[in-house]
């Protein structure tokens, strides 16, 4: 995959925070075949993740989106990964957080 196309993703998400018009599912099925193309990092999948849950009428696609970005969080990742799930826990997700906290400690002792 070239990087133009990696972009899209991007500018996609950039222009729905910018409030442009664009149907919200549409930009996450994008999502899902770049990212199926392109190992993107801890930081991207949570801000896909992030996007998936609250912008989308299909926030339970959003999982396995943390899940990688819990999967492949580095040391200095920490502060976004504890955030993420704190968020979680707020949106009445304790399940995944749960969950998620689980896979972290699997990561972490690897």
């Amino acid at each position: 995959m070239s990087v133009q196309n990696r972009n899209i993703v991007w500018t996609l998400l950039s222009n729905t925070e910018r409030g442009i018009a664009l149907d919200r599912d549409n930009v996450a099925e994008v999502i899902e075949i770049i990212s199926a193309r392109w190992k993107f990092g801890a930081y991207e999948n949570l801000r896909f993740g992030a996007f998936i849950h609250n912008e989308t009428r299909h926030p339970e696609r959003a999982l396995p989106y943390f899940r990688r970005a819990v999967e492949r969080a580095m040391p200095n990742d920490a502060p976004d990964i504890d955030a993420m799930l704190l968020q979680l826990e707020g949106a009445e997700r304790q399940d995944w957080a749960r969950e998620l906290r689980q896979l972290r400690a699997r990561s972490l002792a690897k």
